[in-house]
């Protein structure tokens, strides 16, 4: 008897509860059936400008592919002479632009930019090479093509005599890009932009953070033979 009579609370119990959530769906159904239908519809916007991004980023490795293989075969065609090689090449940078014209902002842009500019000082064309350099640098701080930009950038500087401007880029590499591989290389540029600038303490400085930090590197010995040059004049 016990049994049946909690049964029979339960499931009246249970019959309220029922109740309950049909009259507020009854009352609340259309609210709820705007709400689903913005979920699905911000569901799918959000897949929709998903496949559109990665599409687009597609498309722009695509094209940037496309003349880094015309690249690659012109800078290792042995038939070529230098001269044809460069005047060929002088040609590859439009395509290059013409990649960043339609893909701005993509990794695809910012690697054109990097590679256009290493065929522009090749040539010597450093105002010309900087500016797309610039370019490539801005794009994404985080790629690696922005570090390589920036080091690149620092070269077309010291090339132009703006020593000043070489020794800020090389900084800025040395502090947003401390933990890449290309930092030796980068301190020890520093140190010879310094040294230019008879700013010899501080060259010595970029000397002594390859010795500490950067055992490892192959710009170790260069170092410690600039090293003790310096002491003949400090």
């Amino acid at each position: 008897m016990m049994a049946k009579e909690k049964q029979h609370v339960h499931e009246d119990v249970f019959s309220r509860i029922t109740k309950k959530i049909e009259q507020f769906i009854s009352r609340h159904l259309k609210t709820i059936l705007i709400s689903i239908s913005a979920a699905v519809v911000l569901v799918a916007a959000y897949f929709s400008v998903d496949y559109y991004i990665k599409k687009k980023q597609q498309d722009a490795l695509a094209a940037f592919e496309k003349v880094y293989r015309v690249y690659t075969e012109l800078t290792n065609d042995q038939d070529l002479s230098d001269e044809e090689k460069e005047k060929e090449l002088f040609v590859l940078t439009e395509d290059f632009q013409l990649v960043m014209d339609t893909y701005p902002d993509s990794k695809a842009a910012a690697k054109s930019a990097y590679y256009a500019g290493n065929i522009l000082l090749d040539g010597e064309k450093y105002e010309q090479a900087a500016e797309y350099y610039q370019i490539g640098s801005r794009i994404d701080k985080k790629y690696y093509v922005s570090f390589l930009c920036l080091q690149k950038l620092a070269i077309c500087y010291e090339q132009l005599d703006g020593l000043e401007k070489a020794a800020q880029t090389y900084q800025e590499i040395r502090d947003e890009y401390e933990d890449t591989y290309i930092i030796p290389t980068v301190l020890f540029n520093l140190g010879q932009v310094f040294e230019k600038q008879d700013k010899l303490e501080k060259a010595d400085e970029q000397y002594s953070l390859i010795l500490k930090s950067y055992q490892w590197s192959s710009w170790k010995d260069l170092a410690e033979k600039r090293q003790l040059l310096l002491k003949n004049f400090m």
